[in-house]
């Protein structure tokens, strides 16, 4: 799922963890939503409300709930 489909759903790992459902999620993080944005800039209000953080760690929502969660950046790290 992407970055911001993430943000509605996310807390779902809270669900996967206590019913240890063995389920595997990937989120393609392209920094927001539709084209995003490279990098936020340093006024926040340059920032156009679909851009979301490019160095949000989603993995570590797993992590708080018990989970696995891993970066992956490149084909080899997948």
């Amino acid at each position: 799922m992407g970055d911001s489909a993430f943000g509605f759903s996310g807390m779902e790992c809270d669900t996967m963890t206590r019913y240890q459902l063995g389920a595997a999620i990937f989120i393609i993080n392209n920094n927001g939503i539709y084209s995003g944005t490279e990098k936020l800039d340093e006024d926040p209000k340059a920032n156009a409300p679909t851009h979301l953080n490019p160095d949000a760690k989603y993995e570590q929502i797993a992590n708080a709930f018990g989970g696995k969660g891993f970066e992956a950046k490149t084909q080899k790290d997948l």
